[in-house]
């Protein structure tokens, strides 16, 4: 009996091999959704557009269907309700995936509801200065909020990258940072300009323009290593700030139980749109297309969770 039973298994296993590549043969079988965390005309959105497509050559028409709103809560839901066929994409901010689930109650999904793909692009924080201060590096800036004994930063928001990130300067360095909140970095970089407050922080190319004509300087950047588009801005972590590497990222997920041929096959699409120059073209160089496979991206998404999870509680850092 002990052999039958292993037999009728050897075959269970092998027609399950058979039937994987025609599985991944067959899909897609109806237009593929890709749900955008951002509104139309925006750049997630523009990316989106491309994916479309090139995606369309699997054999399907793509749609892109804009899902905005909730730092990308309202997107995730979607691909949590949808069915697990891989013909709703979500593309998704990293917010949604390690910020919201521990700051957001009663989320209305989880990470087990969600199979990540692929990341297809990393983006950094940057602190820019004044340099009427006549703030060189890290360890000025550091020497300027003691001899002051705080400081006022703008951002895009609390528990925004930019907000984190100071709070990481904040428990490496026992200083007070103060955040002041604006709608959009462009007004940020008005008021360091203005004088109002003395630094803003956010994504590096908010303040190159003003950095080229010499009215800011960038003294940092919140990669592990310096970014390839822009080699002369040094990292925080070379300056010997090691708990301000933090970078965000955008990647795609399909709904939990999509069979894993059907995963690869997407993974395998997506990877070869990020090699195209539609592609490659938008990103700016502040941005790194990274792609990774699905095992490194859930890796990636419970480590920075975990990551996050002990900054806030430890910060007592609130959305309000």
């Amino acid at each position: 009996m002990a052999h039958a039973l292993g037999r009728r298994g050897a075959l269970a296993v092998g027609l399950g091999a058979l039937a994987s590549p025609a599985l991944a043969q067959a899909f897609p079988n109806k237009p593929i959704r890709i749900v955008c965390a951002s509104p139309p005309g925006s750049f997630t959105d523009l990316v989106d557009r491309v994916f479309a497509d090139q995606l369309a050559s699997l054999g399907q028409p793509v749609i892109v269907d804009n899902k905005p709103g909730a730092n990308g809560v309202i997107a995730a839901a979607e691909i949590a309700r949808s069915a697990p066929d891989g013909h709703t994409l979500g593309h998704l901010i990293s917010a949604s995936l390690t910020l919201a689930p521990v700051m957001v109650p009663r989320l209305p999904y989880t990470l087990d509801d969600l199979q990540p793909i692929t990341t297809i692009y990393r983006g950094a924080m940057a602190i820019a200065v004044s340099s009427r201060l006549g703030i060189e590096n890290m360890n000025d800036l550091v020497a300027y909020v003691r001899q002051r004994g705080s400081l006022s930063y703008g951002s895009i928001g609390r528990a925004s990258p930019a907000h984190i990130l100071m709070e990481m300067l904040s428990a490496e360095t026992n200083l007070t940072l103060e955040n002041v909140v604006y709608r959009g970095e462009a007004p940020a970089v008005l008021d360091v300009l203005a004088g109002t407050i003395p630094v803003a922080v956010g994504g590096p190319m908010n303040f190159m323009e003003q950095q080229r004509a010499g009215a800011i300087r960038i003294i940092g950047v919140s990669t592990a290593e310096r970014l390839p588009g822009l080699p002369d801005i040094p990292t925080f972590r070379e300056q010997g700030f090691q708990s301000m590497v933090y970078t965000w990222f955008h990647g795609f997920v399909v709904r939990a139980g999509t069979p894993r041929p059907i995963v690869d096959r997407l993974h395998g699409a997506i990877g070869e749109v990020m090699r195209t120059q539609p592609f490659l073209s938008l990103l700016s160089p502040d941005l790194v297309p990274d792609l990774i496979s699905p095992e490194a991206y859930s890796a990636l998404i419970r480590e920075d969770q975990g990551r996050l999870r002990t900054l806030i509680e430890q910060r007592g850092i609130t959305a309000g």
